[in-house]
């Protein structure tokens, strides 16, 4: 629906955003309509509504809706083409439920608005590292909900297999997976505790060397498992008394601090094999 006058001296429009199209309407200066149509919402729909506007005669001003969702592309395309761009709020939900609801209205209500100065605000570009750091928080908020939820499975699967490992200080349900997960779902495989603290990486080898008797650091094992085992034991040497009492009375008798946590960390795998789901073995 198009009304040419050649009397017009500047156009200006409004848009009705949508999600797979877009709804405009031109104005003359005065306020006196000249057209509305529909552009799909793509490079080449953006361009063909400009060229649109741009046919009644110089565009000054256009106002869109939904500048921050649908409208965001087209806001961006018409900013870059040089046409001044201002954010028109949706329409009253009390006005237009009484007036009734249309997209051609909408784009009328918004160009009206934009051409009497009502809507002045500037929308976001979304084109520059403001743009790519809004995104990034977008994404990091979707993954720590993500986190949440895969968090709360873990926990109801962990308390449905092994029930007692939550119980034990200093294990929190994703460390449990971890140590569950090491084990497998054939645990018979792990016979003894022995082969358990093998597997954990937390067996001292020895590496005595005379009169001195040693162990040294085992860096075999599942290193996933072995690091829980190490947060363990980091969480109870600052808050379990008992574990306090065996770093001093280790510590009186000459050890350093990486041997002690080594000792805690095997007597740690050797609790945690009382827990494994595990079949009787003969």
């Amino acid at each position: 629906m198009t009304i040419v006058d050649a009397r017009v001296v500047c156009v200006t429009g409004g848009v009705d955003t949508h999600l797979d199209f877009h709804v405009a309407a031109a104005l003359d200066q005065i306020g006196g309509e000249l057209g509305i149509e529909s552009f799909e919402t793509t490079t080449v729909g953006y361009q063909q509504l400009l060229d649109w506007l741009s046919g009644f005669g110089p565009v000054t001003r256009v106002g869109v809706e939904g500048t921050g969702s649908y409208g965001t592309g087209l806001a961006r395309f018409l900013a870059e083409h040089g046409i001044e761009v201002v954010e028109v709020d949706r329409p009253n939900r009390q006005l237009r439920h009484r007036q009734g609801k249309s997209d051609p209205t909408d784009a009328v209500a918004a160009a009206r608005v934009a051409l009497s100065g009502q809507a002045t605000g500037t929308p976001k570009l979304r084109n520059g590292p403001m743009e790519q750091m809004r995104v990034l928080l977008i994404a990091r908020r979707s993954g720590r909900e993500q986190r949440v939820q895969t968090l709360n499975q873990i926990r109801q699967l962990v308390t449905a297999t092994a029930p007692d490992l939550l119980d034990i200080m200093g294990l929190a349900a994703e460390g449990a997976a971890v140590l569950l997960a090491a084990a497998g779902d054939n645990p018979q495989r792990v016979r003894t505790e022995a082969a358990w603290a093998h597997m954990c990486g937390v067996a001292p080898i020895p590496a005595s060397s005379g009169k001195t008797v040693r162990h040294r650091l085992n860096r075999g094992g599942n290193r996933q498992a072995n690091s829980v085992l190490y947060r363990i034991v980091i969480t109870r040497m600052s808050a379990d008394p008992r574990t306090q009492t065996y770093i001093q009375q280790r510590r009186d008798q000459g050890r350093s601090t990486k041997e002690i946590i080594r000792a805690l960390k095997r007597y740690v795998a050797r609790e945690i094999y009382k827990h494994l789901p595990r079949p009787d073995l003969t």
